[in-house]
């Protein structure tokens, strides 16, 4: 929205829509009152002093006008925003953002099917979505510039994307435990159907056989503790019952799983080898014994999608571009 639009519908010069918004008591109180009221009808968030200060010392970036870049989490919960993985991504977001001087808006869904309000009314330039499974949100989003970050609905709808190298995830923890001597080996999942989770498993299982190793799966779509506890004795005690274990989801998963090895009868770490991947490093420090753990690195991932979203505003007719990051193992500390 611009100053011009509120202007005329005012009835009144642009400067004069300036002065009113920077509270300047030169205006006749009539025509201040006027164009509050244009500004409330045309739903116009001006901008801060310190914001407007912020977009001139970021006029350097091609393709800004607002100088606001949102970050989406497609959900209704606000729970969504407060996870391990949704922190460290904003962390990798916020620096490259904070050097260009531009505003980072965090928002969600208000709604089912409906945008939030800064980026419906394109008061935003740019927009990096944290991955969903809502179809209708690409076609929502067309026209906007933004950057998928994690997993794309539909691969036959390209867009600019930054993803982990799930296939590496898989071979990273089926390298792992092979080198510590285990060549019977199990994926545990506890969110069936999830696309990052069954990529590492795909990878883990061809990877394992590949090293002419034994591997089984096991997919815990009730993940309480007495379940878990009987699947994982189950899995434990059958025939070329595995010794090496890997959990490929996030969250404290993992933990319930060497609790339930214990349940089953087994010791962690003698002769049951862990090795997950997780976002939240206090929570495997505090498990014994500390398990291997692998990286997503989800600030790099933030870093990368800023750096693309930046990339596609200064160039929007050219091809989409895909961005994977790495992950990295974490040893236990012994």
């Amino acid at each position: 929205m611009s100053v011009a639009k509120i202007a005329k519908l005012a009835g009144v010069s642009r400067m004069t829509v300036s002065r009113v918004i920077n509270e300047d008591p030169r205006v006749r109180p009539e025509t201040a009152r006027q164009v509050r009221k244009a500004i409330a009808e045309l739903d116009y968030v001006p901008p801060s002093p310190e914001i407007d200060g912020r977009r001139r010392r970021a006029r350097s970036v091609s393709g800004l006008h607002t100088s606001r870049i949102a970050v989406l989490f497609p959900d209704t919960n606000a729970d969504a925003m407060r996870t391990t993985l949704s922190g460290r991504l904003l962390h990798g977001i916020d620096g490259p953002v904070e050097r260009k001087s531009l505003q980072l808006l965090l928002t969600r869904l208000p709604s089912r099917n409906t945008l939030p309000r800064c980026i419906d009314r394109r008061q935003v330039d740019g927009v990096i979505v944290r991955s969903s499974d809502l179809p209708w949100l690409p076609v929502a989003l067309k026209g906007i510039p933004y950057v998928w970050v994690f997993d794309l609905i539909d691969s036959a709808s390209p867009c600019d994307n930054v993803n982990v190298d799930n296939d590496s995830v898989g071979r990273m923890a089926v390298t792992h435990l092979t080198d510590q001597g285990h060549r019977h080996l199990a994926a545990i999942n506890d969110i069936p159907g999830h696309p990052a989770h069954e990529q590492r498993i795909k990878a883990f299982v061809q990877f394992a056989r590949d090293r002419n190793c034994h591997v089984k799966t096991l997919q815990l779509a009730d993940i309480e503790i007495g379940h878990v506890i009987t699947e994982m004795s189950n899995l434990l005690k059958s025939d070329e019952s595995p010794t090496g274990l890997f959990v490929p989801g996030s969250g404290p998963f993992i933990s319930c799983v060497q609790r339930a090895v214990r349940g089953a009868g087994f010791e962690p770490g003698q002769p049951i080898d862990l090795i997950g991947c997780g976002h939240n490093h206090y929570l495997i420090e505090a498990m014994y014994p500390q398990p291997a753990n692998i990286d997503i690195q989800p600030e790099a991932i933030g870093e990368a999608a800023i750096d693309l979203l930046l990339w596609r505003l200064s160039n929007p007719t050219a091809a989409c571009r895909s961005t994977i990051i790495q992950p990295k193992l974490v040893m236990p500390a012994r």
